[in-house]
């Protein structure tokens, strides 16, 4: 679906286009109606609209991702996938920072840049931060997953108040 034809934003349209990404990931088309649902949340008009999305969208993201990550072709999604693990953070849930924890330590692409823009939220204030630095912490992601997370726990100590920073340890300091 192209930007033009994309449909006008309502909380239905975007439960439905979610619902109905089938699970797994098999097909270029499944990515493309994947990644035109997780586009569709980036349109809600207003903060309270987004909240209303948030259980039903982090369920949906993660009934999509989890059923792929089981499948041997889960590498050729990978955009898709990581693209919807951003949408998810921004879900703001403490489900979502649950998830993402078990993606990060599932081993999932460690190096894909795109662990950037997925951890992003988490430094900027995100409900769960604290719980997911923490979880994260001991052992310490590596690869680019490792440097993703030390930019999130950067910005969340400088700008959120964050406690505990994950790296503040032995390890984290080698």
């Amino acid at each position: 679906m192209s930007t033009s034809d994309s449909p006008k934003w309502s909380h239905d349209t975007v439960v439905e286009a979610l619902t109905a990404v089938p699970s797994p990931l098999k097909t270029d088309e499944h990515e493309e109606a994947f990644r035109d649902a997780a586009t569709l949340m980036q349109k809600a008009p207003s903060r309270a609209a987004w909240r209303k999305l948030a259980p039903i969208t982090t369920r949906e993201i993660t009934r999509v991702v989890e059923a792929t990550l089981k499948t041997r072709s889960a590498k050729r999604f990978n955009s898709g996938i990581l693209f919807s693990l951003k949408m998810l953070a921004s879900t703001g849930t403490p489900e979502s920072a649950a998830f993402i924890t078990r993606v990060v330590r599932s081993g999932y692409q460690p190096d894909h840049y795109l662990w950037s823009v997925v951890l992003e939220p988490f430094g900027m204030g995100h409900v769960a931060a604290e719980e997911f630095f923490r979880s994260l912490s001991n052992p310490l992601p590596d690869r680019f997953i490792a440097i993703s997370l030390l930019d999130a726990a950067n910005s969340a100590c400088r700008e959120h108040d964050l406690k505990t920073h994950p790296f503040d340890s032995s390890a984290g300091e080698a």
